[in-house]
């Protein structure tokens, strides 16, 4: 027996997909703090229960914006919780007010 891999990067369920849909939905509004909703860039996702971190570096930059969105439970909306950017390093530079 052996293992083959049929995908690549982290298996979506349907909360992740739910939360994914809900941050491209502020990015499309232009509602990201941050990150014109023209900006194009690469997304990493970390992804634990009832939230989810995403975290998007603009094309050619060693900024990276953090969003963090959380639910209460299962059947409530998902919001943002927080933003914030880091350099290159990993080290904060600002939080962004949440609106």
């Amino acid at each position: 027996m052996y293992l083959k891999q049929t995908s690549v990067g982290p298996l979506f369920d349907e909360d992740t997909e739910a939360a994914s849909e809900f941050v491209k939905s502020l990015k499309e509004k232009g509602q990201l703090p941050g990150w014109p909703k023209n900006e194009e860039g690469t997304i990493h996702l970390e992804a634990q229960p009832d939230s989810q971190t995403y975290d998007f570096r603009k094309n050619g930059d060693s900024v990276t914006s953090h969003y963090r969105v959380m639910r209460e439970s299962k059947d409530r909306p998902w919001k943002l919780q927080k933003a914030w950017r880091t350099d290159q390093n990993g080290h904060p530079i600002e939080e962004d007010p949440v609106p």
